[in-house]
C-alpha cells in the first residue's frame, strides 16, 4: 500500500499540490532582476551594439569555438539579436517572451510574456529595458529591470525594427511606414514621420542609426532617409534602385546599406551624397560590417563580399554555402556570420578565407552577438547558443 492509499482525498489533494508547486513556481514568468544593470565596454545595448551599428569589438576570439551552453527559448527568433549587458544575456522571442539568461552558463535568471512577436532587438540602459512589439496595440513596451513592473507602453504601430536609443530619444520603425521618437522616461511622442506618398502602405524594416545629429535608415519605398534627430524633419533624402530592408550603418566619414536589388550604397553621411555604388549579385537584407578600409556584406545567394570602403572596388569573396539574412560581427580581425544552412562561420577579415564552422540546429537568422569571449546566436528552432573561443596560444 502506498502513501497516498493512507490519505483521505482532501489530504492526497493537499500532497499532490505540495508536491508540484515548485514546478508550478519554476514555470510562473518573471524577469525582476533585483538591481540595475551596470554597462560595460564590449556590452550589446541595442542592436549593432552602437548606434553606428558597428557590431564588432576590438578583442580577438580566436578559433576553433567550442559549444559553451545551449538555452531553449520555448519559440523561434525573428531578426531581433540579443542583447549583453553586465554578465546578462537578454532575448525577445516570436512567442513576446523576453528571456534573461547569465552570459557564463546559459542559466535562467528570469522571463516574461509580453504578449505579442518580438522582431526586432530591444534597448536597454540598464534600468530599463525598451521592447519593440509586432501586431499589437502597445508595440513599445518599457519594463524596470528591476522590479520587473512596466514604466510605461506606447502605441505606435505594428514595430518590426530594431529599437535604436540614442541622446535621450528612443527610435524605431513601423510596417505601416511611419519612423517614431520617443521619450524613454515617459513614453511620450516627440515626433512622428511618414513616408510621403505612402498610398500602397509602404513600411519601414530597416533598424533606424544614429549619425551626430541624424536619424538613418531605408524604408520600402527604396529610399534612404536622414531625418534631424530633434525635430523629426528630413536632411536629405536618397532615392535607391529598390526597397531597404537592411539596417545602415556609418563611421565618421561614409554610410554603407545595402539593398533587396543587390545593390551597395555609399553615401556622404551629412549630405546624403552618393559615394560609390556596387552591386553584388544578389539581395541585401543584413547591414554591413565597416572598418576604415572595409565595407563587409552578405547576400541570400550566400555570398560574403569585401568591398574598399572607399571605392567599392572588390577585394575578396567567399561563398557561405548557404542563404544569408543578417549581417556579420567583428572581433578583432575575425568575422562571425551565421547562415540558413545552419551554420555559424568565422572568417579573416583580412582575406575572407573560412577559419571554422560550426553546426546548429537551427537556421541562423540573426547577427551574432560576442561577449565575454563567447560568440552568441539564436535559430529558428527555440534554441539560443553560445560558443566559447580558443584559448590564445
Amino acid at each position: 500500500m502506498g502513501l497516498l492509499d493512507t490519505m483521505t482525498p482532501r489530504r492526497a489533494q493537499t500532497f499532490l499540490l505540495l508536491l508540484s508547486l515548485p514546478a508550478l513556481l519554476e514555470g510562473c514568468s518573471g524577469l525582476h532582476l533585483g538591481r540595475t544593470l551596470t554597462h560595460g565596454e564590449n556590452d550589446w545595448v541595442m542592436f549593432g551594439r552602437t548606434g553606428l551599428h558597428s557590431s564588432t569589438i576590438p578583442t580577438r576570439i580566436d578559433t576553433p569555438l567550442t559549444p559553451a551552453w545551449e538555452y531553449d527559448l520555448a519559440a523561434g527568433t525573428a531578426n531581433g539579436a540579443p542583447l549583453v549587458m553586465d554578465s546578462l544575456v537578454l532575448v525577445g522571442t516570436m512567442r513576446g517572451e523576453l528571456h534573461a539568461v547569465r552570459l557564463i552558463d546559459g542559466k535562467r535568471t528570469g522571463w516574461v510574456s509580453l504578449g505579442e512577436a518580438i522582431h526586432g532587438t530591444p534597448a536597454t540602459d540598464g534600468s530599463t529595458i525598451f521592447v519593440p512589439l509586432a501586431h499589437s496595440k502597445e508595440s513599445v513596451v518599457a519594463l524596470d529591470l528591476a522590479s520587473g513592473r512596466y514604466r510605461w507602453q506606447q502605441s505606435c504601430g505594428d514595430a518590426e525594427t530594431s529599437l535604436l536609443l540614442q541622446e535621450s530619444n528612443l527610435f524605431g520603425g513601423t510596417m505601416e511606414g511611419s519612423l517614431f521618437c520617443l521619450d524613454p522616461a515617459s513614453g511620450a511622442v516627440r515626433w512622428l514621420f511618414t513616408l510621403p506618398d505612402n498610398t500602397k502602405r509602404k513600411g519601414i524594416r530597416s533598424s533606424p542609426m544614429a549619425w551626430r545629429s541624424l536619424v538613418v535608415f531605408g524604408a520600402d519605398d527604396g529610399d534612404l532617409y536622414a531625418l534631424d534627430s530633434a525635430t523629426g524633419k528630413v536632411r536629405w533624402q536618397y532615392r535607391g534602385n529598390a526597397p531597404i530592408v537592411a539596417p545602415p550603418v556609418a563611421d565618421s566619414t561614409v554610410l554603407i546599406v545595402g539593398t533587396t536589388g543587390g545593390t551597395v550604397l555609399a553615401v556622404d553621411p551629412p549630405t546624403g551624397t552618393l559615394r560609390w555604388q556596387k552591386n553584388v549579385g544578389a539581395p541585401v537584407y543584413g547591414h554591413a560590417l565597416l572598418t576604415p578600409t572595409l565595407a563587409v556584406v552578405t547576400t541570400t545567394a550566400g555570398m560574403i563580399t569585401g568591398l574598399s570602403a572607399v571605392t567599392g572596388d572588390l577585394q575578396w569573396t567567399t561563398d557561405a554555402g548557404g542563404p544569408i539574412l543578417a549581417g556579420p560581427s567583428g572581433a578583432g580581425d575575425i568575422l562571425f556570420v551565421g547562415t540558413l544552412h545552419r551554420e555559424l562561420l568565422a572568417l579573416s577579415l583580412r582575406d575572407g578565407a573560412i577559419l571554422w564552422k560550426g553546426t546548429t540546429e537551427g537556421r541562423i537568422k540573426t547577427s551574432p552577438v560576442i561577449s565575454g569571449g563567447m560568440v552568441i546566436v539564436t535559430t529558428d528552432d527555440r534554441s539560443m547558443i553560445a560558443f566559447r573561443g580558443a584559448t590564445p596560444r
